[in-house]
């Protein structure tokens, strides 16, 4: 259920295109499964705040009210069905109902409405609002083989209601089809022109449900599709006598040629009590022995007595009810677990099993919440668990009750460092991140807007998560492109956590305001100034982090000759080996357009170094190697500034900052508190110089 007002308006907004998109479209924004478990939250959230409630017509009209209808008045109303899935419900149904019951696969196909006239076949639409629906007679008769009878021996004027569907051999047939149809018109375009198997595939059917909007719906029959049509139903102007019974009338569906649904049902489940009959159902299913695809099973009132009796409302009939199973299950072996970093930094984990066939399709791979959900399921290499799709769709991996898995398994227990960089993850929250800033444009971000680049106060790692989920930043550029607008009401993160900031008082979203905004704003047009070298940092080139940056600022100058440097140029710089000097050239040439950006954006690029005249004084740490420890509060001219601009410092005087004491080192700046780390140890084992900040300090010249 949505927590806040603004979680359900976007619920809302959702289910709304959802149905838009599944009733007027042909494609599928949501699963059937996924639309009813949005319904069902949006309808717990009404119920717990009917003073919040938003008008719409998800729960009260045919398309939840979205249907542009049609052409095609129906002769009485397509209605939606009352879904459940509580026993509890249908029992109270069945009680509801004083006659028989029959019962029907809930197929999840293309409800249409088949108009017949004289013995032959007149028009097919669909069932639009409910009302009129659209007249798709043309691309009905144009699929192959036609799934429709053409002539039928009775002559009067009648209506067959059904449902189109694909089972796995339609699907898989009619998908080739249209993907050698995209092929061919593939390979008519120029060659420069022409798209990947990768792209054609984003335009072929996505499942049956899809592929059976998109072929009613297309002008010509370039390819051949199959379906079957499923009559449910058959409306005549007069429904009495032995025609006021469902059964009666679906026997004379099948005596005029028809697949009756209802029938496929009975040959399945034979006769007996209603709630055995769904049990078994279930248990069929359960075994893949339904030839159709189905997640749920229909009952009705069968004769038009009762269903006048219980009536209807404006968008479902209280005579019926689909009752909707749970997610079917199969047995697996866990194969491997592997992690992965998302776009914004979180690790991701997918679980690797045997592949089962699960619901008309074969899963192999499982997303995994988060390490909480491997250890409360118990996840071990080898280990026998339950494979399914979350509401019908998601693939999921689960751990088997009562089910012991063998000691010489271990727990699945992951190394804690990031797969791209191999530098420790954050692992403080439910949600693990990488915050190495090559590994995801969330932590690039994060790190570009640090101290040790950018110094951008205001964008932590929240807010760059924030940036990077709304498509605001695609890049270290970007950042430099923002405005308040973009900023002001973007979520805020717990840090800790990895979850949204909430507001007690109103339970809505924390996020951020316009005093806020105007003040990242401001930092970043204040970081157009940083010094080159936090611009090369704020690159977050593998291996090139605050030393390397200053550096290579100091070889280069300018990110016109950066741009330009050859490996054997990098190579020149202090402390670059082979290794680090592949990742720097491979690194400054993915950000060559990057940095170019950045330069017409107003950051700082760097100018040439001017030539030192012959008779000039050397710099005072010219050719030392020069580290520090501790801070350097203790001395007034050097406590505005930070480890950082220490090392900046160092190198602006002719030196080389140096992360740790070595023998090739020149002395040791220590600070307070630095007697027992481990440099101040070094320094004395290597023996040697030890100075002060003051001292330090006095040998720059700074004066104040």
């Amino acid at each position: 259920m949505p927590s806040t007002f603004d979680q359900y308006a976007d619920s809302v907004n959702q289910a709304i295109a959802a149905a838009d998109a599944y009733y007027n479209g042909d494609t599928e924004l949501l699963t059937d499964a996924e639309y009813d478990l949005l319904l069902e939250s949006i309808k717990s959230y009404e119920t717990v705040n009917p003073e919040h409630v938003i008008e719409h017509l998800l729960f009260t009209a045919v398309a939840g009210g979205t249907s542009k209808g049609g052409d095609v008045s129906h002769s009485f109303p397509m209605l939606s069905m009352e879904k459940t899935k509580e026993i509890e419900d249908l029992e109270k149904f069945i009680a509801s109902i004083e006659g028989d019951i029959v019962v029907e696969p809930k197929l999840d196909g293309l409800a249409l409405s088949v108009l017949y006239e004289n013995g032959k076949l007149v028009r097919v639409a669909l069932r639009g609002d409910g009302l009129k629906g659209e007249d798709v007679t043309k691309q009905a008769l144009a699929l192959k083989p036609n799934f429709l009878p053409l002539t039928v021996s009775r002559t009067d004027i009648f209506e067959v209601r059904g449902e189109l569907i694909m089972d796995d051999e339609d699907f898989k047939f009619s998908s080739e089809q249209r993907m050698e149809w995209l092929r061919t018109k593939n390979n008519k375009r120029p060659v420069n022109k022409r798209k990947t198997e990768e792209e054609l595939a984003e335009s072929g059917f996505k499942n049956p449900r899809n592929a059976i909007a998109g072929s009613i719906r297309r002008e010509k029959a370039d390819y051949e599709v199959r379906a079957t049509f499923f009559a449910y139903d058959l409306a005549l102007a007069d429904h009495t006598g032995d025609m006021a019974s469902h059964r009666y009338r679906v026997s004379t569906l099948g005596a005029l040629g028809f697949v009756a649904s209802m029938t496929l049902a009975d040959d399945l489940l034979g006769n007996g009590e209603l709630l055995k009959r769904v049990e078994k159902f279930g248990e069929l299913r359960e075994l893949e022995e339904v030839p159709y695809p189905t997640d749920g099973i229909v009952l009705k009132a069968d004769h038009d007595d009762d269903r006048k009796r219980v009536g209807e409302t404006s968008s479902r009939p209280r005579w019926s009810m689909a009752f909707k199973y749970p997610d079917l299950r199969k047995r697996t072996i866990l194969r491997a677990i592997e992690m992965a970093v998302g776009r914004t930094g979180n690790i991701s984990f997918t679980a690797i099993f045997d592949p089962k066939k699960v619901e008309g399709s074969t899963i192999g791979r499982a997303t995994l919440h988060n390490f909480d959900y491997i250890q409360e399921h118990d996840l071990r290499i080898g280990g026998t668990y339950f494979a399914s799709k979350r509401n019908g769709v998601i693939p999921r991996i689960e751990k088997i009750e009562d089910h012991v898995q063998p000691e010489e398994l271990a727990p699945y227990a992951p190394e804690r460092v990031c797969p791209v960089s191999g530098e420790p993850l954050d692992t403080s929250g439910a949600i693990w991140r990488s915050t190495s800033p090559e590994a995801s444009l969330g932590s690039l971000i994060e790190y570009a807007s640090s101290r040790a680049a950018f110094d951008i106060e205001g964008i932590g790692s929240g807010i760059a998560i924030e940036l990077v989920e709304a498509g605001l930043v695609n890049s270290v550029a970007d950042i430099f492109t923002l405005t308040e607008d973009q900023i002001a009401g973007l979520p805020l993160i717990d840090g800790k956590t990895g979850e949204h900031k909430i507001v007690k008082k109103t339970g809505e979203l924390q996020r951020v305001g316009e005093t806020q905004a105007k003040k990242i704003i401001a930092e970043i047009e204040k970081a157009k100034s940083v010094p080159f070298n936090r611009v090369i940092t704020s690159l977050g080139i593998r291996k090139c982090g605050r030393t390397f940056g200053i550096r290579l600022a100091k070889k280069f100058a300018t990110a016109e000759n950066l741009i330009a440097a050859t490996m054997d140029d990098l190579m020149e710089v202090e402390g670059v080996k082979e290794g680090r000097g592949e990742y720097f050239f491979s690194g400054i040439a993915a950000n060559a357009e990057n940095l170019r950006r950045m330069g017409e954006l107003g950051v700082n690029m760097g100018v040439e170094k001017e030539e030192a005249p012959e008779d000039a004084a050397p710099l005072p740490l010219a050719g030392m190697k020069v580290c520090i420890t501790g801070a350097l509060k203790s001395e007034p001219r050097l406590a505005h500034i930070g480890r950082d601009e220490a090392n900046e410092l160092i190198e602006s005087y002719g030196g080389t900052a140096s992360s740790g004491v070595s023998a090739s080192t020149s002395f040791l700046v220590a600070g307070e508190n630095s007697e027992g780390t481990s440099k101040y140890k070094n320094a004395i084992k290597f023996g040697k110089r030890i100075i002060t900040p003051k001292d330090f300090a006095d040998l720059l010249g700074i004066t104040g």
